[in-house]
């Protein structure tokens, strides 16, 4: 009996990529799908490894309709992934999602697992109506939700990555380091290893009936920042706090085109949560839903305490 096809789009980023390998890598999902990936460039090595583990490798960008009708010739689920942060376009990308659900539907694909966010202006009642990475993705899931097509949606925590980067700790003038962000040091994120990804969406490909119509909010917890730079001081055995400044502050050391997207994301964390005021209860069922135990903020933080000391040295 031949495999069904799964394809994933976004193979080579942080989320596609985990998909492609965990279902490679699975026992019982390898032997039910093939996995196809759809990459702009089949030139990078992660699609040279993704192939080399047996991956079929296809090219096409979300804005090639012709491309995209092939990419999905014969597949019976994909995996969709858009990215606000290409283009910086709210409309591109609510027309991007749009394209792909409408080709996946005319091409009889079965089942459409979407990365999503959710609608920062109704889980703020308004407050917060322009956060557009939010609002575009809960768009486009909505109008996913109404086309003949089976699907679910993956919703992804705040990444722990980011604490290598753009959440980084930064030396504090007096031998410690701060983590600083206008959100209060009790503030509870959602935090996601991103290379866990694969554990929820698995989860999906495994039992779509079961996952038909949801949204799983992946982390495994709800953690502060105040948390996460004990953490990591314990990991490095350096001084690490976190410290929250004014909002206008925050905003003025974001990058230029980004400090009222950005600003706007973290106050609606801190003012009614990533995933709204009853994230907590969401993210602990949702996190039993997983195909194997997500990552925990420990095991991050102690897995990758090298990498941390190297950072604050």
């Amino acid at each position: 009996m031949s495999k069904k096809i799964f394809a994933v789009f976004g193979a080579t980023g942080n989320q596609g990529g985990s998909v492609a390998n965990f279902v490679l890598e699975d026992e019982e999902l390898s032997k039910s799908y093939s996995v196809r990936i759809v990459v702009r460039n089949t030139a990078k090595p992660a699609a040279r490894e993704l192939a080399a583990k047996g991956a079929e490798v296809l090219e096409a960008d979300l804005d090639d309709e012709p491309r995209v009708r092939e990419a999905l010739q014969g597949v019976h689920t994909v995996f969709v992934l858009t990215n606000f942060f290409d283009h910086l376009s709210k409309a591109r990308e609510i027309e991007q999602s749009k394209k792909i659900a409408d080709i996946a539907v005319a091409q009889g694909v079965e089942f459409l697992i979407y990365s999503s966010l959710p609608s920062a202006a109704k889980i703020s009642d308004g407050v917060y109506n322009d956060v557009q990475h939010f609002d575009g993705k809960a768009d486009s899931e909505e109008y996913i939700r109404g086309r003949p097509i089976k699907s679910a949606f993956y919703w992804p925590g705040c990444y722990m990555q980011n604490f290598f980067s753009d959440f980084r700790p930064y030396p504090a003038g007096d031998g410690s380091f701060a983590i600083t962000n206008l959100m209060k040091p009790d503030t509870l994120v959602p935090l996601l290893d991103i290379t866990d990804t694969g554990k929820y969406v698995g989860a999906m490909l495994a039992d779509p009936s079961k996952f038909s119509g949801r949204d799983i909010a992946a982390a495994p917890s709800c953690y502060s920042f105040e948390e996460v730079a004990q953490e990591i001081g314990k990991a490095t055995g350096r001084k690490v706090v976190y410290r929250q400044i004014p909002d206008d502050q925050f905003k003025a050391m974001l990058p230029e085109g980004l400090q009222e997207e950005l600003g706007g994301m973290f106050a609606l964390f801190r003012d009614f949560g990533l995933f709204g005021t009853d994230q907590k209860t969401k993210v602990s069922e949702d996190a039993k839903e997983a195909r194997q135990k997500p990552t925990s903020l420990q095991e991050y933080v102690t897995k990758h305490a090298k990498e941390f000391t190297d950072l604050l040295s």
